[in-house]
Order: structure tokens, then C-alpha cells, then sequence
């Protein structure tokens, strides 16, 4: 059967492809696309994010340690009775979880406070923020190319498929990325403000210090891309070292300030997991992690996946015009938000198609301003107006094309429905206190522990341990085919 807001998310593509049309033939106010479209990719999120469970790699997990922060804000723990012996270095498996920062779990934890241990409670900060960094995408493309191509780039941004994914919890890192993504965003506009002629640069610089610790909270070292962008553009735009060198300390220690706490108390409040997670992040450099590995070009053969596979056109065009324009500005700051990145993840082991979400809005930019290029060129043959025309009308269908096939408006999740349901009438069935029931053989133990309460554990330890679990006043229940039977 299929849901309803699968027709709905079909028709909102429709209208987005109107919103599209406008901002090529310009037949309505600035202000009024833009409201459009941030509702139109507010909705788009709303509905992705109804799937009734909670998705496997990472959301279930980032829920029940959420969850577990109402009770302990300052405490993440993914077993919350860790009854059964545990390896702390293994992360889906343990009890204090640090593989994350806590920033972008707070705002999950306050909302199922506020909403219930539901899907809708872990998603919706996602998509609040995800909405407003199609508004940040508005706001830089407005500074750097003017207001028109800023409104099509935020289009790009509203409707792209991967993004609306991680927002809605189906992709890893999932609410994590979609807070670092924001808040990276929100200092990437402060940078094109500080190099734009700024009244208060020390501010500025103060201000991207400040967000760069918000983003180092969200997702560990990947923040520090925020200062080397930053230390990039100022590079290439020949800025006085003396100028880089005073007002990157401020931005070092704006971000120390924020961001240190965090690493002060973890290391003094779980010492041991600290070091060893300190050890792991990064290991992504050097060594492969979870068999995510892939070829020197992999980021640059997986942006065809994200952008359409048009948009080596508009890459070779970027090159081009940095080459005729190196001090072009605009151009500079979208082709070193693309290419460090890029070259930087590319050097890495470990290669994670997600990694690459980081230079999505400057993809989306360079897309806009190439499509209006292409279309205001003034070709003297006919053909070659025509086959620009054409591709610029390729370079918005392909990603919306993908954006429709990530969505996957249509799908049904009939299995992951069911056992969903059966969980969520576990607590029912089972009608005793949370922390006194333990579940064995449950192939689902994270969900079930964020949807019930009780703890859970996919296998069966010894009788042994059985008993002394029964010994210390807990009920013990066993998954069989036909539910749970209690253990004698």
C-alpha cells in the first residue's frame, strides 16, 4: 500500500519544477520564490521524514542516546544498563557513547522530551535546520553572484535529494550532518562577509571562531575545515599575512573556547573511552574504516551521483574562468569550497560518499551561475544556442532526476513497518516497569530499547548469568517465533 505523503512528495517535485521555471523566466518577486521555496523544501522534508522506524546506520542509534540524554544531559550513554559485559571500544555496543559530540543530540533530546520516544521527535530538529540552511545557501549565493542565482542555488539546496535524506535520518550520520552542514554553512557566509570589505572584521572573525566550535561539537576534526577555507580564501586573495595571522588567533581561540570544554570533561569524566576516541578520529586518514574505501577519484566520479552527471560541465567552466579571472572573487570562493575539500577527502583511506555533503552548497552555486551563463551567453549560431539552452536545462533536470530517485517517494518499508509496530506494542504486552525487564534473542535491540524502555540484547548470555539477572530482580524474556516468552 502506499502512503499518502508519497503522492504528496511527487506533487511538491512538480511544483518544483514551477519554482524552477519562475527563477528562469523571472516572472515573480524575489521575495516571493524565495518564500515558496523554503516552505515547498519544508514540506519536501516533512514528508521524507514520515517513515514510521527509525533507519539502521546511524539514526537508531543517535535516537537512543538522545533519548538517554533527558535523563543525563552531560552523561551519552547507548546502554543505559550496561547489564551484560561490554568492549567499550565497540561503539554500537557499549555504555558511555562518545562517537559523536553532543550538540547535535541535545536538540534530538529535547524534542522527545517534548514530542514522545517517536520518529517524528528525532527528525524534526533536522528538519528545521536543514530548511534553514536553504536559506544560508540563499543568503551566500545573493553576496556572490547577485539575488536570481542565489534564488536558483537555494532551489538546488531545497529539493536535493541526498540532503533531504540525511535530514530524514535514512543516510549515516544523518542529524548529525544536517547540524554540521548548518553550521558550517552560517561561518561560510560570515567569511564571504569578512572578505567583502567588513566594517568589524575582528567580529567577524570572532563570529566564524564561535561557529566553527558549534560545528567541531556536531562532528569532531571535519570543523576544521571552516578555518581552512577561510585561511584558503584569504590566501588566494593575496590578504595581508599579518592581517590572516591576527585574526586566525582569534578564530583559534573563539573555537577553543567553545569547543574545549566539551574535550576537558569527557577526558576527566570518562578518561578511558575519551583517549580511545580520540585515537579513532583519525583514523579515517590513514586507515580505512567499516571497509569504506574507494580509488583516489572517488569523490570525483560520486558528484554525477549528487549533482547529475552534467556537472563536469560547469566544473570545467569554474576552471576556465579561475584561470581568466583568478581574483574574481565570487568565483574564487566556490572553486576552493569545491576543490579543498574534495582534495583533502580525497587523500584520506577512508571515503564516505557523505563527506562530500560538506561542499554541496557551493555545487549548488557553481550550478546556478553556469545555468545563467549558458543562457544569457549571446552565441552567434543558432545551434550553439540551442544545445546551451539545453544544457542548462539538464544541468537542473539530472539533479532533480536523483533527488526523486534518493527520495524514493514510493517506497513501501512494509518489513521494517511491521516489526516497528510490534515493538511499539511491546510496552503494552509487557506491562511492567521499564528498568526491571531485559530482552534476549530481540534482532532489533536499539530500537527496541528507544521504543520500550526495557533493555535489550540480540543474543542469549548463560544460565548462569541468567540467574544472577533474575536474582537481582529482573524479568527476563526471550524472542521466540510466536513473541516473547518470559524465562523460567
Amino acid at each position: 500500500m502506499i502512503a499518502p505523503q508519497s503522492f504528496f512528495t511527487a506533487i511538491l517535485y512538480l511544483f518544483f519544477l514551477l519554482v524552477l521555471w519562475l527563477c528562469y523566466r523571472r516572472t515573480i518577486k524575489q521575495v516571493h520564490c524565495l518564500a515558496v521555496m523554503l516552505v515547498l523544501g519544508l514540506l519536501l522534508r516533512i514528508a521524507t521524514a514520515q517513515d514510521p522506524f527509525l533507519h539502521t546506520w546511524d539514526e537508531r542509534f543517535h535516537a537512543l542516546v538522545a533519548k538517554n540524554l533527558i535523563e543525563h544531559p552531560l552523561k551519552p550513554v547507548l546502554y543505559a544498563q550496561p547489564l551484560l559485559p561490554y568492549d567499550f571500544r565497540e561503539w554500537s555496543n557499549n555504555h558511555i557513547w562518545l562517537s559523536k559530540p553532543p550538540l547535535a543530540l541535545w536538540p534530538m533530546a529535547a524534542s522527545i522530551y517534548w514530542f514522545g520516544a517517536n520518529e517524528i521527535a528525532v527528525r524534526f530538529p533536522s528538519m528545521l535546520f536543514s530548511t534553514l540552511s536553504i536559506l544560508l545557501t540563499f543568503f551566500i549565493g545573493r553576496r556572490l553572484f547577485g539575488d536570481w542565482p542565489g534564488l536558483l542555488a537555494a532551489c538546488l539546496h531545497a529539493m536535493h535529494g541526498r540532503l533531504i535524506e540525511v535530514a530524514a535520518g535514512r543516510l549515516s550520520s544523518d542529524h548529525v550532518e544536517t547540524l554540521f552542514l548548518f553550521f558550517v554553512e552560517w561561518a561560510l557566509l560570515l567569511t564571504v562577509k569578512y572578505f567583502q570589505a567588513p566594517k568589524r572584521p575582528a567580529t567577524l572573525a570572532l563570529g566564524i571562531g564561535l561557529l566553527t566550535g558549534l560545528a567541531f561539537l556536531c562532528k569532531w576534526i571535519a570543523a576544521l575545515f571552516v578555518p581552512i577555507l577561510w585561511l584558503a580564501i584569504g590566501l588566494w586573495m593575496r590578504r595581508p599575512i599579518f592581517e590572516l595571522l591576527k585574526h586566525g588567533v582569534v578564530i583559534a581561540l573563539s573555537a577553543s573556547a567553545v569547543g574545549a570544554p566539551w574535550l576537558i570533561f569527557i577526558l576527566n569524566a570518562y578518561p578511558e573511552e575519551a583517549a580511545y576516541l580520540l585515537r579513532a578520529v583519525l583514523l579515517p586518514v590513514s586507515e580505512t574504516i567499516q571497509g569504506h574505501h574507494g580509488p583516489w577519484y572517488f569523490f570525483l566520479d560520486h558528484v554525477r551521483l549528487y549533482y547529475g552527471e552534467l556537472i563536469y560541465l560547469p566544473m570545467l567552466w569554474l576552471l576556465f574562468v579561475i584561470w581568466r579571472k583568478p581574483k574574481r572573487f565570487s568565483i574564487a570562493v566556490t572553486a576552493i569550497w569545491i576543490a579543498l575539500p574534495m582534495l583533502l577527502l580525497s587523500m584520506m583511506e577512508t571515503k564516505r560518499s557523505t563527506y562530500l555533503l560538506l561542499t554541496a552548497p557551493g555545487f549548488f552555486l557553481l550550478t546556478a551561475v553556469c545555468f545563467y551563463w549558458l543562457i544569457r551567453k549571446p552565441w552567434e549560431k543558432r545551434s550553439l544556442r540551442y544545445l546551451s539552452r539545453i544544457a542548462a536545462a539538464l544541468l537542473l533536470i539530472l539533479p532533480l532526476r536523483y533527488s526523486i530517485e534518493r527520495v524514493k517517494p514510493f517506497a513501501n518499508f512494509a518489513e521494517e513497518r511491521q516489526w516497528t509496530e510490534e515493538l511499539k506494542a511491546l510496552s503494552g504486552a509487557i506491562p511492567l516497569p521499564p528498568r526491571q525487564v531485559v530482552l534476549f534473542q530481540e534482532p532489533h535491540p536499539i530500537e527496541a530499547m528507544f521504543y520500550t524502555g526495557f533493555t535489550a540484547y540480540p543474543w542469549t548470555p548463560d544460565t548462569p548469568m541468567l540467574e544472577a539477572l533474575r536474582a537481582k530482580g529482573y524479568r527476563i524474556f526471550v524472542k521466540k517465533e510466536a513473541g516473547y516468552d518470559a524465562w523460567q
